[in-house]
Order: C-alpha cells, then structure tokens, then sequence
C-alpha cells in the first residue's frame, strides 16, 4: 500500500474534490482503498505560532469557528458515524 498526503493548505473543498479523483483513479485501475482520513488546517511553525490559538488563520476565523459546532457524517469501516456539532471537536481523534 500506500500513503497519501492531502489537505496540505488548500481551501476547504478542493481538498475533497482531489482527494475523490485520486480515489476515483485508484479505483478505476481496479484498487481498493481501505482507509481515508482528513483533516483540515495546518500548523505553523512554532516560531510563528505566536497567538493562544497557536494558530494561523488564512480564512475568516469566525467561519472556522461556526463550521467547528456543524454537525459531522462519516464512514469509519463500515459504520457510518454521526458527531453533533456540540461533541464535533471533542470526538476528534
């Protein structure tokens, strides 16, 4: 197998949206994947890192802030599983 490195600082969508051709792609040529995780954001460097966030926004913080309480949906094995918005940051694994 292999890994693949996504989510490397585009914005929130275009990420997904390569990420699914890259899907798509592996199974066309017959592949299988077995596991996908995302996660959206990046870390500066420590140096720079110099707010309590620890934290560098490139978008509006308030939206990163509302979209943080949205409800999620995902597919873990072959659960589907539902976080509320309210748990959405501390179910975070």
């Amino acid at each position: 197998g292999i890994s693949i490195l996504n989510e490397v600082g585009l914005d929130p969508g275009m990420d997904h949206m390569s990420a699914m051709k890259i899907i798509d792609g592996i199974k066309d040529r017959g592949g299988t994947i077995t596991g996908f995780s995302s996660v959206c954001g990046g870390l500066p460097a420590p140096e720079a890192a110099n707010n309590p966030l620890m934290y560098k926004f490139s978008w509006s913080p308030l939206g990163v802030l509302r979209a943080s309480q949205n409800d999620a949906l995902y597919k873990m094995n072959s659960d589907i599983v539902s976080v509320g918005g309210a748990n959405l940051l501390v179910s975070a694994q």
